[in-house]
């Protein structure tokens, strides 16, 4: 099993919520939440 890299989940996460909650957009990054593994949005959040 593939250790995950700590570092690229929060990147994911952080351009997932910008793209899901915050506002003004610096940029929209709608593919983010899908380097996720289903849950872990909401584990981290």
């Amino acid at each position: 099993m593939k250790e995950t890299n700590m570092t690229a989940l929060v990147s994911a996460f952080a351009r997932a919520y910008h793209a899901r909650a915050d506002g003004p957009k610096v940029f929209d990054d709608p593919m983010a939440e899908s380097l996720l593994a289903p849950g872990e949005f909401e584990k981290i959040s």
